[in-house]
């Protein structure tokens, strides 16, 4: 009875750590070619440079974002966003309590904007998460997936919309 008793709390053991392992389960890194990347990170807009240029910069400060470069000749623009800290359950665990958590980290903003003809221009925005000790692997998944960029994308079209219109 004894054997029975133990044998089934093993397999109720059993059956919790698969259900705990698969329910902690992430969505797998999709490595995408340079091709795939530079599509993904690219929008043409149908409107001046200086409007496109202007917009650019207008997204980009504002957030809490420095703008630490920014060249209308060349269409190169490098942005540093605030400081935050990435934090791990062993980081949390083991940082002592007058310290903060986490790794320092902080998000690099490139954009490069060209001048296709005289009414379309193409804008190419990079995001690179910058980590003390290395990144987590989401920040990689998150800057490669296409609805991230949608929304950056739509923003900046706003920010168009709005200097086109002078509002």
């Amino acid at each position: 009875m004894i054997f029975i008793k133990n044998n089934l709390y093993i397999k109720y053991i059993v059956l919790f750590a698969f259900i705990f392992i698969s329910g902690c389960q992430q969505n797998p890194i999709i490595v995408k070619s340079e091709i795939e990347l530079n599509e993904l990170q690219t929008r043409k807009f149908t409107a001046p440079y200086d409007i496109v240029f202007s917009a650019t910069m207008a997204y980009l400060m504002s957030g809490d974002n420095i703008i630490k470069q920014a060249d209308k000749d060349t269409g190169y623009i490098l942005s540093q966003g605030p400081e935050f800290r990435t934090s791990s359950i062993v980081g949390l665990i083991f940082t002592p309590l007058w310290e903060t958590p986490g790794k320092p980290s902080r998000i690099m903003i490139t954009a490069y904007i060209e001048r296709l003809s005289p009414s379309t221009v193409s804008l190419r925005m990079k995001f690179k998460h910058q980590c003390d000790g290395g990144c987590p692997s989401e920040s990689y998944m998150k800057f490669n997936r296409p609805e991230f960029y949608k929304v950056v994308f739509e923003k900046i079209e706003k920010q168009i919309y709005l200097k086109q219109e002078k509002i």
